[in-house]
């Protein structure tokens, strides 16, 4: 009887989990538009909504020997304002974003992000806090294809 009990227990948490993890994947994706479509589109509030206040976002900058920049949620934020995309890959077609979501684990989650529009990919951090996904850390880099 006890096996019984303990083989419940542990394939009702399995399915316990597996009821969570297509609803973070869908406000993992939801999260990670927020924050390109909010920068593409200099929708400051949307791209806030994305956002943990402690975000890191960073590139190894390969024209400055490979020094390390560094961009807060308030520096994107305030350059969000004034963005105009001069460099538009495709500008017949709607913009369009993707989103690889890596893994979810507990309450983070790691994802890619491209866009058909800017030249870059962003890999991102997510941290779950009081339900909502934030993104926390992002390392991304120029798109050489």
């Amino acid at each position: 009887m006890k096996r019984i009990l303990f083989l419940f227990i542990m394939l009702s948490s399995v399915y316990c989990r597996a009821q969570v993890i297509p609803a973070d994947s869908t406000l993992i994706r939801e999260a990670c538009e927020n924050y390109v479509g909010g920068f593409y589109n200099a929708d400051t509030m949307r791209l806030a909504q994305a956002l943990h206040p402690e975000l890191a976002k960073r590139i190894v900058a390969k024209r400055m020997d490979d020094k390390l920049m560094n961009m807060s949620a308030a520096e994107l934020i305030k350059a969000a304002k004034g963005f105009k995309n001069t460099n538009d890959k495709n500008p017949q077609e709607p913009f369009k974003i993707t989103v690889f979501i890596y893994d979810i684990a507990n309450d983070i989650s790691e994802a890619k992000i491209i866009t058909n529009k800017m030249n870059f990919i962003d890999y991102v951090q997510l941290v779950k806090i009081k339900g909502a996904w934030k993104i926390i850390n992002v390392l991304w880099a120029f798109n050489k294809s």
